[in-house]
């Protein structure tokens, strides 16, 4: 059996194994709302988005699947303004995270979102370089000749590319 695969029927604090680990591990944005959420202040539906990283409806729907699994729940806060509602990790939803916290996950899970930040930055860098090069090479003159031209085309154009178009 991998790593990865879990035995049906098996239970975890009353949630199926299956159920719980394909939420949190197979769900983009599940893990990142279950491990940043304010543990004891809890968090605004706003503030859980911007932590998903991934679409508002997304991460709703991650919010909500987390409710139906008993991991978290919502309540009006008194120091809130009007009906707005917090929304806290249950005691269920509490003893789960401490477990993943010892063994490592949440550290793993922040190495993760730096290495993508820093591929991010990469790729960004890449680009700019690449489009101030194009524009001291004075290659647009090759790809204005060749009409309505795609970023990715440029680039095959751009003499540390190779040339597409020889």
């Amino acid at each position: 059996m991998s790593s990865n695969t879990y035995r049906t029927g098996l239970f975890f604090m009353g949630i199926q194994l299956e159920e719980l680990a394909e939420f949190l591990f197979g769900k983009k944005g599940a893990l990142a709302i279950f491990l940043q959420i304010d543990k004891e202040e809890g968090n605004t539906r706003s503030e859980l988005y911007e932590m998903a990283q991934v679409s508002n409806d997304t991460a709703q729907k991650r919010v909500e699947k987390a409710e139906d699994l008993d991991l978290l729940d919502r309540n009006h806060n008194v120091g809130d303004h009007g009906n707005a509602k917090r929304t806290y990790l249950t005691e269920e939803g509490k003893e789960i995270r401490d477990i993943l916290i010892e063994y490592g996950i949440d550290e793993d899970f922040t190495h993760c979102l730096e290495a993508q930040k820093q591929l991010n930055d990469s790729i960004s860098e890449f680009i700019d370089g690449i489009q101030e090069h194009n524009e001291e090479d004075h290659t647009t003159e090759t790809i204005e000749s060749k009409g309505n031209v795609t970023f990715e085309e440029e680039l095959y154009v751009h003499p540390f590319f190779g040339h597409k178009y020889d």
